[in-house]
């Protein structure tokens, strides 16, 4: 089914053949999901660097804060019952959740499950994208932060993606997806992102940009059955 032509929506295969959970790594010019940059990557020099350069200061002891907790934000069950939906996105076009967050944090990780299309390997050219509110809980249609190109591949297990210097999180509701930007030079078609069988819509949206001006527009509009199969990972500062 399509809906202004912004999202193609077709019956998934029953018989669909089980997909690897190892792909071997293609090399795009852009960075794979397992291979992104870890946010914490500097985090044990500089701790070290700032012991060497306390150990003549005879002012107060600094209080380590310790390392900040990171809390999965997401509730979906597309591992455990995948819905029959079949969105295939198209160009410019991105899965989006709304979640909300426990605490004001930073965005670091996102995680997937994009499967397999029917016909051999998939693998797609994606960005992460984050939505902000503002000041009244509204989101403006265009994203407060925009990542890095990522190729993701075609799999039955969960991706995770890391995000290096991520946006700020806020407590409460902020929105997340993924933006298709092309297949991989390799392949003619990029996996899909899987929908759940819960029924529960609230918050997913298709955000497309048509010309100059971009939407989002609800899962209720384009009669999914569930949510995406996505979950953030926020850090969030210890006290």
């Amino acid at each position: 089914m399509c809906v202004d032509s912004l999202c193609a929506l077709r019956p998934w295969p029953p018989d669909a053949a089980q997909v690897e959970d190892t792909v071997a790594p293609i090399d795009l010019g852009v960075p794979a999901p397992d291979t992104a940059v870890d946010a914490f990557a500097g985090e044990d020099a500089a701790a070290d660097a700032g012991d060497a350069g306390d150990a003549g200061d005879a002012g107060e002891p600094e209080v380590d804060a310790g390392p900040a907790t990171r809390v999965i934000v997401g509730d979906h069950t597309g591992a455990e019952a995948p819905s029959d939906d079949a969105v295939t996105l198209q160009v410019d076009q991105a899965a989006v959740a709304e979640l909300v967050s426990p605490a004001a944090g930073t965005l670091a990780t996102l995680e997937v499950i994009a499967v397999e299309l029917p016909g051999g390997a998939s693998c797609g050219v994606f960005h992460v994208v984050y939505w902000a509110p503002d000041d009244v809980g509204a989101f403006a249609v265009e994203p407060s932060w925009y990542g890095p190109a990522l190729a993701l591949v075609g799999s039955d297990a969960t991706q995770e993606i890391l995000i290096s210097d991520g946006p700020a999180v806020p407590l409460g509701a902020f929105r997340v997806g993924l933006v298709f930007t092309g297949v991989c030079p390799t392949t003619p078609r990029q996996p899909r992102v899987v929908i759940d069988d819960s029924g529960i819509v609230t918050g997913t949206f298709i955000w497309a940009r048509v010309g100059a001006s971009a939407t989002f527009i609800s899962g209720t509009t384009l009669g999914l059955a569930g949510r995406w199969a996505l979950r953030a990972g926020v850090d969030v500062p210890s006290r």
